[in-house]
């Protein structure tokens, strides 16, 4: 009787140690991950811009440097529909667009696709602290989130990743922000 009550504690303890491996990992793990900050998609300077100062689409319209994202969502009307209090427009680079495959070109010549592209780089509203949490925001393509990760930077720094591109410092008129992006975004099942 009494080796089974020492089997038992055995048993016992054995399962809290293992508990308390398991749980030391957990943390471990959940610290590896590297949240952006908030500050990231709504700079402080966005809460002293004035009205006089030109909208997240008129200011894309002079960027050169943009300039082929830019002329794909004037060229599908979009920017007639977008929302004009607050916005996030995720902003590929010319070179995105350069470097797209061949298929997926052609996928943009379909207008119904390239709708489809174009909101999906596009946020009603500024992306807060709630989206960063649950590492995703809503676009305005129906039903379709991109994916927000913090990525490690040097000197303690985190850049962020949304989907598989990189983003840049964010823009911001007295609307919302830009936020330039080194890739096309491409919505699950295009």
């Amino acid at each position: 009787m009494k080796s089974q009550q020492k089997f038992k504690k055995l048993l016992i303890g054995v399962g809290i140690v293992s508990s308390a491996i398991i749980f030391s990992r957990v943390s471990l793990a959940q610290s590896s991950f590297f949240f952006p900050s908030a500050s990231f998609f709504s700079p402080a300077a966005a809460f002293y811009q004035s009205e006089d100062e030109p909208s997240v689409v008129e200011m894309l319209s002079t960027m050169p440097q943009h300039k082929s994202f830019y002329t794909q969502l004037e060229n599908s009307g979009i920017l007639e529909n977008l929302p004009q209090d607050s916005l996030t427009i995720l902003a590929p680079t010319n070179e995105a667009f350069a470097a797209l495959s061949p298929s997926v070109k052609e996928k943009l010549s379909q207008p119904e696709n390239l709708t489809k592209i174009l909101q999906y780089h596009v946020v009603a509203g500024i992306i807060g602290e709630q989206d960063i949490k649950r590492k995703a925001v809503a676009t305005l393509l129906d039903k379709s989130s991109v994916q927000i990760t913090g990525i490690p930077l040097a000197g303690n720094k985190v850049g962020v990743k949304i989907n598989q591109s990189i983003a840049s410092e964010p823009l911001t008129g007295n609307n919302g922000v830009i936020i330039p992006i080194n890739e096309v975004l491409i919505p699950p099942g295009l």
